[in-house]
């Protein structure tokens, strides 16, 4: 932020300057397939899923840790959470969570 001009005169010189500069670099690009700058020793890795399933993953995990933690600390945890795990269980058995799956897959209007 220091290297940009205050004067509005010098920002435009300054902005001309870079827009110039990016010029230079994508006629490069187009002309070899690469930036100027790359190391061409330096394999390139385009940006993948793997990149964001690892914050996933500690996330989930973090909230398993606290589930496991909250069991063991506090009864009120563990009541709500053999509660609602044994409703859940029941409610399987008897087919309502396949049914409202099964409409929620459905189209708007139902089936014709």
């Amino acid at each position: 932020m220091e290297s940009i001009p205050r004067d509005d005169q010098e920002v435009d010189t300054w902005l001309r300057e870079r827009w110039y500069e990016k010029e230079k670099r994508l006629e490069q690009f187009y002309k070899d397939g690469k930036f100027p700058e790359e190391d061409p020793t330096r394999p390139y890795f385009p940006p993948s899923a793997d990149n964001f399933l690892i914050p996933i993953f500690l996330i989930w995990n973090l909230g398993l840790l606290l589930v496991v933690y909250l069991c063991v600390v506090s009864p009120v945890a563990r009541s709500y959470l053999l509660f609602s795990n044994a409703l859940l269980f029941v409610l399987s058995c008897l087919g309502v969570i396949e049914d409202i799956d099964r409409r929620l897959g459905e189209p708007q209007g139902g089936s014709n």
